[in-house]
């Protein structure tokens, strides 16, 4: 569905709402899909989006947790509050189990007890066992539904299994096992379709198997994933026992969850949505943040005013300070933030140090003479300025220039070394720093050959 189309969509839905033409809403509804249900859902009022929800659950029950599963865990909270236990039960219990576990560990300690005692004794106990393990965990996103094959099964007996299967997650990816639940190889669905009826599947399946444990943090998941080119990775105990499986859909859920999440942090606004939180949140989670700028502030006022005669003396000083500062700000966020993206990706680590440091500070040094000789020279011939103070803002922005690339890059992978997360390193605190740093440094250098 086009954009177009769900404006159309959404006015008709709306007007109807106000006319009290349920029915007609319904119809409507049950001909979108899922996705676009939740979208349609997230674009109306509180009050809007209760009464829509409620039509949905009460009519199509199995829609409605289709629904929910598509929606993120603030709005999904939102629609079931005020909901009775049993019906939130019924809607959980239509959901996939991962999806479910991941919504009932966001619902305080005690209505998570009276709904795990309500739901089915399978369901409940499927996400029992996945809430026992740590969150941002593949034990927390894995779905126990996978089809495990027995390795002394043939080909034939393998699609017959398949085809009476009908809660499994995937299909892409069978998983051979032994009489213990080990995982022994996988199996692609168009390596068994091209392979001989009769054919063992310890034959055919392919050892090689990359796999996870419970406690394997998601970002990892979803790296390995990326690598090998995956659509869905099993995950193992120590002992190599088969307990479940994680899905594409589930990475590309991390992938956006985690990079949303470093986005925030170098904006230096906390790690979640703004839309997800209160006024009070947003201005407690981004106070410390403006803190930091706040205090490199008046580190910068004092600089200055310690320089004053030197500002006095040589007026067109005080100029190019916001020139300064600026460029050498912007160069370490660019730093940072390369870093930062490299070390999220698996592709910059500690041991890559001096590699990663000096790399940045090369391409530094080219920018900075770069745009040295051009501030420098702009300084002299644009501004009638004699070549000396030309000379000692040039060589000012190339300095600050090169420590903030230096900076930007080493305190992201100090951080990361200490198993600090290096997206906090970024945004206020180290244009900040370098802000002070290079306004310093200019007024240093200018008092020093120029007095």
């Amino acid at each position: 569905m086009n954009r177009y189309q769900f404006e159309i969509i959404r006015n008709s839905v709306e007007k109807m709402l106000d006319q009290g033409a349920q029915k007609r809403v319904l119809t409507i509804l049950e001909k979108l899909h899922e996705a676009d249900i939740a979208m349609l859902i997230e674009y109306f009022l509180p009050r809007q989006k209760k009464k829509l929800f409620n039509l949905l659950y009460l009519n199509n029950v199995t829609l409605s947790s289709k629904v929910v599963s598509e929606l993120d865990s603030e709005m999904a909270i939102e629609l079931l509050k005020g909901m009775s236990v049993d019906h939130i039960s019924k809607i959980l219990q239509e959901m996939s189990t991962d999806d479910a576990a991941e919504l009932v560990s966001t619902f305080p300690k005690e209505l998570q007890e009276k709904i795990i005692e309500t739901m089915r004794a399978k369901d409940s106990r499927d996400i029992q066992d996945l809430l026992q393990y740590p969150e941002d965990t593949a034990g927390r996103i894995m779905s126990p539904e996978l089809l495990a094959l027995d390795e002394n099964i043939s080909v034939t007996m393998a699609i017959k299994t398949i085809q009476k299967k009908k809660d499994v997650e995937t299909v892409f990816y069978l998983y051979v096992v032994n009489d213990y639940g080990h995982l022994l190889g996988v199996i692609s669905l168009r390596q068994l379709l091209l392979a001989k009826p009769k054919t063992l599947l310890k034959n055919v399946m392919n050892t090689d198997v990359i796999s996870v444990t419970p406690v394997t943090d998601q970002e990892e998941v979803a790296r390995l994933v990326e690598r090998y080119n995956l659509i869905a990775i099993p995950v193992t105990t120590e002992e190599n026992k088969l307990l479940g499986v994680v899905t594409v859909d589930d990475i590309i859920d991390i992938i956006r969850e985690e990079a949303t999440e470093d986005f925030l942090k170098l904006a230096g606004v906390g790690e979640e949505d703004i839309s997800d939180r209160s006024v009070i949140k947003n201005v407690m989670g981004r106070a410390p943040w403006l803190f930091a700028a706040w205090i490199g502030g008046i580190l910068g006022a004092y600089i200055i005013s310690t320089f004053e005669h030197l500002l006095q003396t040589i007026i067109i000083l005080a100029a190019f300070i916001p020139v300064i500062a600026g460029m050498g700000g912007n160069v370490g966020t660019q730093a940072a933030t390369l870093v930062v993206r490299g070390i999220a990706l698996g592709k910059v680590n500690v041991e890559r140090f001096w590699r990663v440091v000096s790399r940045e500070v090369a391409i530094a040094s080219a920018l900075g003479i770069l745009y040295g000789l051009s501030l420098g020279l702009a300084a002299h011939f644009l501004y009638g300025q004699p070549i000396e103070i030309g000379i000692l803002i040039g060589v000012s922005l190339v300095i600050s220039i090169i420590i903030a690339a230096a900076v930007g890059s080493m305190v992201p992978l100090i951080l990361h070394r200490f198993h600090i997360d290096p997206a906090i390193a970024t945004g206020p605190f180290v244009t900040t720093a370098i802000d002070v740093m290079g306004i310093f440094i200019y007024l240093m250098l200018g008092s020093t050959f120029l007095l």
